[in-house]
């Protein structure tokens, strides 16, 4: 009977030990991708679609898990960060806000930098993008013309 317990006892401990030489390498190999430096991120293109809008697009980097989005006016110092985008995307559309304004006339400028956040929450940051292409003009809203019930025009503002 004692044989038989042993046999037990040793065949769970196998099956354990089995178990974690399965588990292990699984945990330190998706950390291990999360240690890697993300790549410089690329911005393409920046334009202003509309009066209140501008698209921005990028290249796709490696080792990268999100993407950080900021912008400024062109005569401050202070960059703004207004997004946090998924690395399965290569574009953001930045809409004007109360919180960040796109003013008609004023020229600015954009950055964007890829980081790489693990399981804790802890990030490492890859650089910002370069400073090409990055400066868009937010062209003047046109006044609307109107077509009035007594066939009319009138500019509207």
């Amino acid at each position: 009977m004692n044989k038989t317990k042993t046999r037990t006892g040793l065949s769970a401990l196998f099956a354990v030990l089995l178990a974690i030489m399965i588990a292990v390498p699984a945990i330190f190999q998706s950390a291990a991708v999360n240690k890697k430096q993300p790549t410089k991120a690329t911005l393409t293109s920046a334009k202003a679609t509309s009066y209140n809008k501008v698209s921005l697009k990028w290249k796709k980097s490696k080792n990268i898990t999100s993407y950080a989005v900021y912008y400024k006016a062109s005569n401050s110092k202070k960059w703004v960060k207004i997004a946090n985008v998924s690395s399965k995307k290569t574009g953001y559309t930045h809409k004007s806000s109360k919180k960040y304004p796109l003013k008609q006339g004023k020229v600015y400028q954009y950055r964007i930098r890829g980081y790489n956040k693990n399981a804790k929450g802890n990030k490492k940051w890859g650089k910002y993008s370069s400073d090409k292409n990055n400066k868009v003009k937010i062209p003047k809203k046109l006044p609307e013309l109107r077509l009035l019930l007594t066939g009319k025009l009138r500019w509207v503002r």
